[in-house]
């Protein structure tokens, strides 16, 4: 890494002067708090077709994710 992309000459990151780096403080969305993520990869067709099925029914990615899971785990209710 070089210095216009944030490293000093030592290889750590700018501004740390041999620190351990510290974590980010993040800030968690109530709608968030108590979920876990999930993150697979798709064709890029898939995702623009996904895309657009949720602006088509003004809906977001994660709505329809949680409704694909929702009927994936009915059809394989025993």
């Amino acid at each position: 890494m070089n210095r216009a992309a944030g490293a000093d000459s030592q290889g750590g990151e700018a501004g740390t002067a041999g620190a351990a780096a510290t974590p980010r403080a993040t800030r968690v969305p109530p709608s968030r708090q108590g979920k876990k993520g999930i993150l697979f990869h798709v064709d890029p067709a898939i995702a623009k077709r996904l895309k657009l099925l949720s602006v088509e029914h003004d809906t977001s990615i994660e709505a329809l994710g949680i409704e694909a899971l929702t009927l994936l785990f009915k059809h394989y209710e025993r």
